[in-house]
């Protein structure tokens, strides 16, 4: 079965977005895991961790002994469309791949949103209807 993102209901993209961050945080993590490692398994007060935000950019640094043994950063912007700029990219992608709000059917449409007149067809008014019936045989 090919796919196909007319098919995408929404909860299969809100499945697809999980699965992109769980992957990112996969990926994009492995520095963090590093620089964790080196921390716990010093002997205590060898180690230290640094994270800087300066001009627009996230440092992360471990330290063992006084020296650098770990580094990662990135840029804010960078951060920010790694986060956003795919899930986002999929959404307007999967919004322009819907039908238009013609091509629903009428019995589909909200009757006190498009302006037509409401018409009770739930269980309660075949009730009702059932009861007058009932009342008028009598």
């Amino acid at each position: 079965m090919a796919f196909s993102l007319k098919r995408l209901t929404t909860r299969g993209l809100f499945t697809a977005w999980s699965v992109y961050w769980a992957a990112l945080l996969v990926v994009a993590g492995r520095t963090l895991v590093r620089i964790v490692g080196i921390v716990s398994s010093a002997a205590k007060g060898h180690a230290s961790v640094t994270a800087t935000l300066d001009d627009g950019r996230v440092r992360l640094d471990a330290l063992l002994d006084g020296r650098m043994v770990e580094s990662g950063s990135a840029s804010l912007l960078a951060l920010a469309l790694w986060i956003a700029g795919p899930p986002l990219l999929l959404w307007l992608v999967w919004l322009l791949q819907r039908p238009p709000h013609d091509a629903v059917p009428d019995g589909a449409r909200d009757p006190l949103l498009t302006g037509q007149r409401w018409t009770p067809t739930s269980y309660h008014a075949a009730l009702r209807r059932e009861t007058m019936r009932e009342q008028d045989e009598v």
